[in-house]
């Protein structure tokens, strides 16, 4: 479901743009869906508390402070898991924010689709038009991952296995990067084996936490991985921004995102012997 917004966003920035005749329009349709976030959130907070007192549930507020030593305690799998998450999303969500302008300026793809209907129906055609826009490829990867991700939980459920679908993911990636830096296949078909792996790697990697850390470390371990995950989003759109004003090319962006797949293919592999010394707590095969 969060997916879906991401959808919207790719096909419908340039769309309203274009539409009012200025980017601040686009900026103000953001604005608005922030404010909207901000009230669901309010309104959540208000019927959690009340929820709490009518069914009068346990206090589940903190009782100890946070205790970083604790943090020592992780095991291998946890920072294998970390790094393999810092690498793949370091990958995935600095190149989306390029991807459009790349489709643009090495294979002359148009922003948007043609169309003379109201805002609307350029909205819809442009949905239609998914594998013949910039904007529309660029959504690929987010538009496999809103309809394919519940299947690929389930199927994390039943077969186990996550640590080799973290290996299959990020061995995705790697011919994915590299055919669209140096070639000139038509960037829809990579895209569609970065949306595999951008559908298999999360599945697979964020529910394997709670197995690998004790139930009250749980919340630390997100907490901790996600702020792993935000060093690489801060770091690589500039390390990217640094290369094209370089390089004058998109090329040697590619290849990095190629080696931060290689990267996470080490992570996934060494994440695959450190379980199976851990007792394969995260390769288990469900019995039927």
């Amino acid at each position: 479901m969060s997916r879906l917004g991401t959808l919207f966003a790719f096909n419908t920035g340039e769309l309203i743009s274009s539409y009012f005749g200025t980017y601040r329009a686009a900026l103000l349709a953001a604005t608005l869906f922030c404010a909207l976030s901000l009230g669901g959130n309010i309104v959540y907070i208000i019927m959690d508390r009340r929820g709490e007192k009518t069914l009068n549930l346990r206090d589940e507020s903190v009782q100890e402070k946070i205790n970083f030593r604790d943090i020592k305690e992780f095991k291998p799998t946890f920072w294998y898991v970390t790094f393999l998450c810092l690498t793949f999303y370091s990958a995935i969500f600095p190149f989306t924010a390029l991807s459009t302008d790349l489709f643009v300026d090495k294979w002359g793809i148009a922003r948007v689709a043609e169309s003379s209907g109201g805002f609307l129906a350029r909205v819809f055609n442009n949905f239609l038009h998914m594998f013949t826009t910039a904007g529309g490829i660029s959504s690929i990867i987010i538009f496999a991952s809103m309809i394919l991700a519940p299947f690929a939980g389930q199927l994390v459920d039943k077969i186990g296995r996550r640590a080799s679908l973290m290996i299959l993911g990020s061995l995705l990636m790697i011919p994915s990067y590299l055919l669209l830096a140096l070639t000139h296949v038509y960037p829809a078909y990579p895209m569609i084996f970065l949306g595999a792996a951008f559908v298999l790697v999360p599945a697979a990697m964020w529910p394997s936490i709670p197995l690998i850390i004790r139930s009250e470390r749980v919340g630390t371990a997100f907490g901790l991985m996600t702020a792993i995950q935000n060093i690489g989003l801060a770091l690589f759109p500039l390390f990217n921004g640094l290369l094209r004003d370089w390089t004058k090319s998109y090329t040697s962006s590619m290849l990095m995102f190629a080696c931060l797949g290689g990267l996470g293919l080490l992570f996934a592999f060494l994440l695959k012997r450190a379980d199976a010394q851990e007792g394969n707590v995260l390769e288990y095969e469900r019995k039927q």
